[in-house]
């Protein structure tokens, strides 16, 4: 008996056939959940910013593909421009991954190591010889910050040089020991600013631009000045008294590396991308995404220009950035190729920071939203017995805050931390949100009905277990 069988050139093209279409459904699939997600992301911001005042760019990606990208509001008011993924927008501080990952690019190169001491660099700084590169891209190198100063808060409007920038700063004394602890430090940027300059022989803005604002793509992306013709740029807006205003002229060679560069959602994805794919080394991505250990050990918040924070449990690189008419933000999953960017020319309406609503558009492309839960209401005993101070655990590893305190105040309680009060809305006996601040909550824990932890959740921010204080 023969048995028929069929050719292997049409088992390869049956074969072929089902991948296809497994493929088509596998896709399909994938685009009719990116849709749903593109939808929610629409609902949370549509209501934030009105179509005729200044407002936002927005973009989420996951896995280099894009799920999400959009403007809100105008660019320019007075000629009624839009805002669209390409507006250009002044970033601030998140100015400092670019000018770390510049340091680690001449790292790579061996131009340069993290444990060069400064006054290698800048032989007449004072305490020069006790501060490493490693302590400016961490913020532990215990040099004063110039932004505290009135006239660079009110925003310089006279230009000014690299060496005038240190002169507010060189002669003042070390706030600690360097590696003893952490406090974020712009001047520590502006030095390494320099160190770019010195050691690659090329002014910051051509070392940014050719190493890596043209390898990444990021066609629309400059060191920022005032006279520079800069397409789609958008304009900044403050409010005084309730009234829209232009933002007040700030000469942007005072941020220098630590805050100079525009941008947009685009090319920030962009930048984002070539930080996977070649534009460092992994390892050297891992070292700048590694928390800070101090010198006695303890863990901080800090990477190399990266703050690092949790997500939905999943480690998170976050930054923001605000200078006058401006603000930005933006969070990386490494785990989930994951990226959340929004840059605005006017801060969110109402008393949300953009951290808030960045969390939540990461926990919508991780597929874990947070939920808003009703409230309930509490009687006051309840609530009288949860008041009282909180004091932070220290586990010895990790750096955090030292206490909060719950108040009950008009029938509700108010959570005091950071130096602020928030009121907390009760959605169960022990759960707790944050009004204005959601997602942010706390969760009483009590042992024979009596309260004796507080956990803190803030979604890029503060995670902590506080123990009441007898």
């Amino acid at each position: 008996m023969t048995l028929s069988l069929p050719r292997l050139s049409d088992v390869r093209r049956r074969v072929v056939l089902c991948a296809t279409l497994l493929a088509t459904h596998v896709c399909g699939c994938a685009a009719g959940k990116h849709a749903e997600m593109a939808q929610q992301m629409d609902r949370l911001l549509s209501g934030l910013y009105s179509p005729s005042e200044p407002g936002a760019a927005i973009l989420v990606a996951k896995d280099g593909q894009v799920i999400f990208r959009r403007g809100y509001g105008l660019a320019n008011v007075e000629h009624q421009v839009p805002i669209t993924p390409d507006t250009v927008f002044r970033i601030a501080s998140m100015t400092k991954q670019f000018t770390a990952v510049a340091i680690l690019m001449l790292m790579e190169q061996g131009r340069l190591s993290l444990d060069d001491c400064v006054a290698k660099y800048l032989p007449d700084y004072p305490e020069g010889k006790r501060i490493t590169i490693r302590h400016l891209l961490r913020h532990t190198s215990g040099i004063w910050d110039y932004i505290r100063l009135e006239e660079v808060r009110r925003g310089m409007r006279r230009d000014v040089s690299v060496d005038e920038l240190i002169d507010l700063f060189k002669d003042k004394p070390l706030m600690f020991e360097p590696g003893e602890r952490k406090a974020y430090c712009n001047s520590g940027f502006t030095l390494l600013g320099v160190i770019i300059e010195k050691v690659s022989g090329q002014p910051y803005a051509e070392f940014l631009q050719k190493s890596i604002f043209t390898p990444a793509g990021m066609r629309g992306s400059t060191i920022d000045t005032h006279d520079k013709i800069i397409f789609h740029r958008a304009a900044g807006y403050v409010r005084r008294n309730g009234e829209l205003c232009n933002a007040p002229f700030i000469s942007m060679t005072e941020p220098f590396a630590n805050g100079n560069i525009a941008s947009s959602v685009n090319d920030l994805f962009r930048w984002n991308e070539a930080l996977f794919n070649g534009l460092i080394k992994p390892e050297t991505l891992k070292l700048a995404l590694t928390p800070t250990t101090l010198n006695e050990g303890t863990v901080t918040d800090s990477g190399c220009g990266f703050g690092i924070s949790q997500i939905r449990g999943r480690k998170a690189a976050i930054h923001g950035g605000k200078i006058h008419g401006f603000g930005g933000y933006g969070l990386m999953v490494p785990t989930e190729r994951l990226y959340v960017v929004w840059l605005s020319n006017h801060p969110i309406p109402g008393p949300r920071p953009p951290s808030d609503l960045v969390a939540e558009l990461a926990a919508i492309a991780l597929e874990e939203p947070y939920v808003r839960r009703p409230a309930v209401a509490l009687p006051d005993e309840l609530l009288d017995a949860y008041v009282g101070v909180y004091v932070g655990l220290d586990d010895g590893r990790t750096a955090g805050l030292e206490q909060c305190a719950l108040e009950q105040r008009g029938g509700a309680l108010w959570l005091h931390i950071f130096g602020m009060q928030f009121e907390a809305v009760a959605v169960s006996r022990t759960e707790f949100c944050l009004k204005d601040r959601f997602p942010a909550s706390f969760t009483i824990r009590a042992h024979d009905n009596v309260p004796t932890h507080l956990e803190l959740d803030w979604p890029l921010g503060v995670n902590q277990v506080f123990r009441r204080q007898d």
